[in-house]
């Protein structure tokens, strides 16, 4: 029991730090921040677990991407998301950057 408690505690101090961080108050240090998880050498993997605590569990993400010579657009869900993460083409390595980037913001919002 004692544990559990102690492990409890650990949790809700780690998980209070992690929302002072720059990369939960900036937008675009987020994008750089899931840039920079996702890009891995040839037989890394990617970290699916902490992916999943920069975001909350209601974001979407559109992939676009060209297959075939046809540009292909996906909306999903995070689980989905990170499910395809554990694609074997990302065994090979995997590099993610930007080409551009507008961010609009509302309420808080980006």
């Amino acid at each position: 029991m004692r544990s559990i408690i102690l492990l409890l505690a650990l949790t809700t101090v780690a998980a209070g730090k992690a929302q002072n961080q720059e990369v939960f108050q900036n937008a675009n240090e987020l994008v750089k921040e899931t840039q920079r998880v996702i890009s891995i050498e040839a037989g890394q993997v990617i970290d699916t677990a902490y992916f999943r605590t920069l975001y909350l569990p209601t974001a979407h993400f559109s992939v676009v991407g060209k297959e075939d010579g046809e540009y292909t657009q996906a909306t999903m869900g995070l689980d989905e998301f990170l499910e395809t993460l554990t694609d074997d083409y990302y065994s090979l390595g995997y590099h993610e950057e930007s080409t551009g980037e507008i961010v609009d913001e509302y309420n808080g919002m980006a």
